[in-house]
């Protein structure tokens, strides 16, 4: 399938365009997905001058290490750039360098050490740019891609399972959302970016809604699991399986699940859009015209 992505855009803009992760380069298909996706420069642990020294020995490079060479490669690279970093030290088996043993906090579970570690790989990395010219220009985004092993009931439910950080970050601007107490979602990210970098005019699909804009209507999160389909407001969660009743039930930070015996009619106009959604998305992927934006 062909799509327009903001390694595309960017690119167009003259934007040099990277993605980083410290695994094998064929890992989950990053590096055929993203070349496919307009990023020019694919750094992998196959091009890390340190491999033999920083090698974890499940997935790839140390955060660390890892995130100290992104930082190097970035400030050596032509300007403008647009690059990405997939951290792998956080995964399981949850494992730390030999010499940070005992430094942080071993918490309840596997991955409250690792989680520890991570965090420091990155503390580190804002340390070693804080001060270069580049960095008061750049737009940071923090996230996730899935939720892992955790130990607080808000995320025992079915929304809390999909539930990660997203952290917009510009030292050089103060950034204000009209709300930060709101349902989004990944897709959401790439029409926030380009609307904080003033590029309003591109529409990537009818998926994603700029943050930047205080319509509650777009504030909501789409989701599959198998063949369950999961639309998710702020108040409510509605569940459907194709050819099968079309259920909702409160968003509650438990495992319980309390329905609603009727659903109400803002329910229902949410029972078209998400139906409108899948269909849109199913009919893009099998006649190819995910392309088919305003972007380029």
């Amino acid at each position: 399938n062909h799509f327009v992505g903001l390694p595309h855009i960017f690119g167009s803009l003259g934007y040099e365009t990277y993605f980083f992760h410290g695994g094998h380069e064929e890992t989950m298909g990053f590096k055929r997905f993203t070349t496919h996706n307009g990023v020019k420069h694919y750094v992998g642990l196959e091009q890390y001058p340190y491999r033999d020294k920083d090698f974890d020995g499940t997935w790839g490079i140390w955060d660390e290490p890892f995130l100290s060479f992104f930082a190097k490669t970035l400030t050596e690279s032509k300007k403008p750039f647009f690059a990405g970093i997939f951290t792998l030290s956080s995964h399981q088996p949850y494992a730390i360098p030999a010499k940070y043993q005992g430094k942080f906090p071993k918490g309840d579970l596997p991955i409250h050490e690792a989680i520890g570690y991570t965090d420091f790989a990155l503390k580190n990395f804002f340390e070693q740019i804080k001060d270069l010219p580049w960095y008061k220009n750049t737009l940071f985004v923090i996230t996730a891609d899935h939720v892992s092993l955790n130990s607080r009931k808000e995320y025992r439910n079915v929304s809390g399972k999909f539930r990660v950080p997203l952290i917009f970050f510009h030292p050089g601007r103060d950034l204000v959302f009209p709300s930060l107490d709101r349902v989004s979602q990944h897709v959401d990210i790439a029409p926030t970016i380009l609307d904080l970098l003033n590029i309003s005019e591109c529409r990537l699909s009818l998926m994603g809604h700029s943050l930047l804009q205080d319509d509650v209507n777009a504030q909501y999160a789409l989701n599959r699991s198998g063949n369950l389909y999961r639309f998710i407001r702020k108040n409510y969660v509605i569940e459907w399986y194709p050819g099968q009743k079309v259920l909702a039930h409160k968003n509650l930070p438990e495992l319980q699940k309390v329905f609603y015996p009727n659903l109400t009619l803002e329910q229902l106009k949410d029972v078209d859009l998400m139906s409108f959604l899948t269909q849109y998305y199913n009919q893009a992927l099998n006649q190819d015209t995910l392309a088919e934006s305003h972007c380029l």
